[in-house]
C-alpha cells in the first residue's frame, strides 16, 4: 500500500507516453511523403520509435518484476512445509516455521496500483489493448 499511488502514477506516464509516441509515429509516416525534407522526417519517427520501444519496455518490467514476486511468494508456503517435514528441528524453530506459514497462507502477496489495477501479467495486454483504442481515436479525430 504505501507505493501504491507512486506505481500508479509511474504506470499511468508510461501508458501516456505510448499513446502520444505511438500517435506521433503514425502521423510521421502518414505524412512523410507531403513534407519535402525527408530524411528529417524519419529521423523524428525512428526517434519517437525508439521512444516507444523505451517506454513499453520499462511498464513491462516494472509488471513483470511484480508478476515474478507473486509467483515466488506462492512458492513460500511449500518450501516452508518441505522444511517442517526434515527431521531433527527443533521445537522453537518448528512453532516459528508454522506461525510463518500460517502467516504466508492467509496474506496473499499482490501488488496494485493503488487499488486502481493489480500489477499483474494480465493487465499487459489489456494495457495493449487501451493503446490501440486510443490510439484508433486520435488518429480519426485528426
Amino acid at each position: 500500500m504505501v507505493y501504491g499511488f507512486p506505481v500508479t502514477c509511474i504506470i499511468l506516464a508510461y501508458f501516456i507516453n505510448c499513446v502520444t509516441t505511438a500517435h506521433l509515429v503514425s502521423l510521421s509516416l502518414s505524412r512523410s511523403h507531403v513534407l519535402p525534407d525527408f530524411a528529417c522526417e524519419v529521423t523524428f519517427t525512428i526517434s519517437h520509435a525508439m521512444w516507444y520501444i523505451i517506454y513499453t519496455s520499462q511498464a513491462v518490467a516494472i509488471v513483470w518484476a511484480c508478476s515474478s514476486t507473486n509467483r515466488e511468494a506462492r512458492k513460500i508456503t511449500s518450501i516452508i512445509y518441505n522444511l517442517l517435514l526434515q527431521p531433527g528441528l527443533d521445537k522453537e524453530a518448528s512453532d516459528k516455521l508454522k506461525e510463518f506459514s500460517l502467516q504466508a497462507s492467509r496474506e496473499k502477496l499482490q501488488f496494485n496500483g493503488g487499488g486502481f489495477a493489480i500489477l499483474d501479467l494480465p493487465l499487459l495486454p489489456s494495457m495493449c489493448v487501451s493503446v490501440i483504442s486510443y490510439l484508433l481515436v486520435l488518429l480519426q479525430w485528426d
